[in-house]
């Protein structure tokens, strides 16, 4: 079976996403080179993960020109989203450790346990009923269904009402550097949950291509918003 135009375009576009996405993470990583702090290195575990939902359709599109069918629904369900459950801690780490600490513990712990308790139900479906939670709809899409579609919807309220906090916390600090990082940060988690939520929905093949670009956007802005390179400094700050 040959890839249709459709499967190439979501396929290539969703390869530079996480692209992108990956080399942000690794520059937010390997700042800590320089400032030894091991928040740097949760973060960019953190923002690598909220890519890993798109690598089985990344994986799938190369497969497909070996095999011309790509991942089977099993094998598509083995990582993502899991991966990126996993992942979700490191950046919820990190959020508490800059705006509340004092009840980091417990959340951190109530996160675990949710996402502990997910993994062990995904992964018993996925290898005994791998249809209750979702089907393939092309060799680079996938439909979610059941707890894959609730677990998804609480993941995209957790990581928005995580990152507006952060966000607003910065803009409200006093400083002008940490008001326009909140700002860039702000339009990250905005622009990404978005996306996320419409590339879940039965979407005509150019506004799913769109959405990989708003993804792009995304990863951009937790780059400036994170970082805030020199370059942009000295054009948006002036205390």
């Amino acid at each position: 079976m040959a890839i249709n135009l459709e499967e190439h375009l979501i396929g290539i576009t969703t390869i530079i996403w996480v692209i992108i996405c990956t080399i942000v993470a690794l520059v937010i990583m390997l700042r800590y080179r320089k400032y030894k702090q091991n928040l740097l290195i949760y973060w960019g575990i953190g923002w690598i993960g909220m890519s890993f939902i798109h690598h089985p359709a990344v994986v799938s599109y190369i497969v497909a020109f070996f095999n011309g069918i790509g991942l089977t629904l099993q094998q598509y369900l083995m990582f993502g989203m899991p991966l990126t459950a996993i992942t979700f801690i490191f950046y919820a780490f990190v959020v508490m450790e800059l705006i509340w600490k004092k009840r980091q513990k417990i959340i951190i712990m109530i996160f675990v346990i949710i996402h502990s308790v997910f993994l062990i139900i995904w992964y018993f479906l996925a290898i005994t009923a791998p249809t209750r939670l979702g089907e393939l709809e092309s060799i680079v899409d996938i439909k979610y269904a059941g707890i894959a579609s609730l677990y998804a919807l609480y993941m995209a309220i957790a990581f928005i009402t995580l990152g507006i906090i952060l966000s607003l916390n910065l803009i409200k600090s006093g400083t002008k550097e940490n008001k326009v990082k909140g700002i860039f940060l702000l339009a990250c988690f905005i622009s990404y949950t978005i996306a996320a939520f419409m590339d879940s929905l039965p979407l005509p093949i150019w506004i799913l291509v769109s959405l990989r670009f708003v993804f792009i956007f995304a990863a951009f802005a937790m780059y400036i918003g994170w970082l805030m390179p020199d370059f942009i400094k000295k054009r948006l700050v002036k205390e």
